[in-house]
């Protein structure tokens, strides 16, 4: 009775990646290993967008300046990516923690600040949102902003 249990809950949540947001369906307390199966994947960034907090006119989105973004879940809640910007390349890993529609990233290289996003999933994207900070005028010094980083199923 229990792997027909455990059998139906998979087919209902393909069936919901395969319509819908997956976010506004799975309740608050949705195990991290069911989102971590849904969100597992490579994806790749369609837009890094900073807005000013300040300012929402003043924006800067690191794809459309022609950088990329790729980003790997694993059903295990890791994640690894890469950002090139010209020749920058940052790299990040790290683990995943789900806390209702929120995803806390806890980055390998800096596990005492990890960062809180509000996240959507559908079959084929992912969003997220979160506050950071950036330099929108170019004179050293960094605005709060927050980012909207739109990513594809690879």
């Amino acid at each position: 009775m229990r792997m027909v249990r455990a059998v139906a809950t998979i087919m209902l949540i393909t069936a919901m990646l395969g319509c819908t947001e997956i976010a506004g369906l799975l309740p608050d307390d949705a195990t991290e290993e069911v989102v971590f199966a849904a969100m597992a994947a490579t994806w790749s960034g369609t837009k890094f967008e900073f807005t000013n907090n300040a300012d929402a006119s003043e924006t800067y989105d690191v794809i459309a300046n022609g950088g990329t973004l790729t980003l790997t879940i694993t059903e295990a809640g890791r994640y690894s990516g890469a950002m090139v910007m010209g020749e920058e390349t940052e790299q990040i890993s790290g683990t995943l923690q789900v806390q209702g529609e929120n995803l806390v990233m806890v980055d390998d290289a800096e596990p005492n600040d990890p960062m809180t996003a509000t996240y959507t999933l559908t079959a084929t994207t992912l969003t997220l949102r979160f506050g950071d900070a950036f330099d929108f005028n170019g004179d050293g010094i960094d605005e709060d902003a927050t980012v909207q980083a739109d990513f594809s199923r690879m």
